[in-house]
């Protein structure tokens, strides 16, 4: 909500979009409703995300709102994944955009483009925190290296 790339908006846009503090409580109220109504749904894994997880969202609204800090983020998705829109750019996420020049078009190779030196110096500032995109990120995908070690990009 507080990225102007989010659900595809181009524009500027109304920050009015998102809860606003007085819908927090009622957030809140599902939230603790949820965790002790659907437990087991929890643990079996039948809802995917985390109690935990969905804490994390009612502290980001209230962070759009403007009563506290936003969560921290812990994100590597860039390193398993890429965005590539309609009109072949190539992004490291939703929500950075690429360097310039990093397109797909016609039979332009996907790996010179996601290991291109801008690609990848661009990922590089995205692991050291120095983009101020991942400050205010609802996403925060995170996956064990362990996991996608062999599919790792520069």
């Amino acid at each position: 909500m507080a990225n102007p790339h989010a659900f595809g908006r181009s524009d500027d846009f109304a920050s009015n979009l998102a809860l606003q503090l007085e819908d927090l409580p009622v957030l809140e109220r599902i939230l603790c409703v949820m965790e002790t109504d659907f437990a087991a749904c929890f643990r079996s894994g039948f809802i995917a995300e985390s109690p935990r997880k969905l804490r994390r969202l009612l502290q980001y609204f209230a962070a759009v709102c403007g009563s506290a800090e936003y969560p921290p983020v812990r994100c590597n998705a860039p390193e398993f994944s890429a965005v590539i829109g309609v009109k072949g750019d190539v992004q490291p996420c939703f929500f950075i955009s690429g360097p310039a020049g990093a397109r797909i078009a016609g039979d332009t190779d996907i790996d010179r483009v996601l290991n291109s030196d801008s690609m990848s110096a661009l990922r590089q500032s995205i692991r050291a925190g120095s983009r101020d995109e991942c400050t205010t990120c609802v996403c925060s995908l995170y996956r064990d290296p362990a996991n996608f070690e062999d599919l790792l990009l520069r």
